[in-house]
């Protein structure tokens, strides 16, 4: 038997989701106050909101600064990397759940179609109390040898 899934294990989910996209916030707000432009903790940061990181400079910034004509290089911004790295971290927590959910339904899918499975060949293999089972006789089946 499987644990039932309770309303504090989603709540926990939550919290630690909108700590981790919090955390990361905080940290290249931290970044941009202190003026650091370039250092380790910038890679760090990329790292641990990759796979997002990536997605949202593809996707969303380079055609945004492609549309508007501004490449970005004329002026540095020490807050630059908070829109990549927050809207990163985010849309891991979205490609996670939907991961999650996506495990949850095929599992759900697979336990119900074994449940009817089973369920049929139960029910076949045991005739009911007004069928009748006559014995077979050799050569009335067809494909019979």
């Amino acid at each position: 038997m499987s644990a039932q899934r309770t309303a504090c294990a989603g709540r926990k989910a939550t919290v630690l989701a909108c700590v981790y996209v919090g955390l990361i916030a905080a940290a290249t707000a931290a970044r941009g106050t202190a003026g650091l432009h370039s250092d380790q903790t910038q890679a760090v940061l990329f790292f641990l909101s990759f796979p997002g990181s990536l997605l949202v400079t593809t996707f969303l910034v380079l055609p945004l600064g492609a549309l508007t004509g501004n490449s970005g290089a004329e002026t540095v911004n020490p807050y630059g990397p908070m829109l990549h790295l927050v809207g990163g971290a985010a849309l891991n927590v979205l490609i996670a759940c939907t991961a999650v959910n996506a495990f949850r339904h095929a599992r759900t899918a697979r336990r119900k179609k074994r449940h009817q499975v089973a369920h049929a060949l139960a029910t076949q293999a045991q005739p009911g109390p007004l069928t009748r089972v006559t014995p077979s006789k050799a050569g009335s089946e067809p494909f019979s040898s």
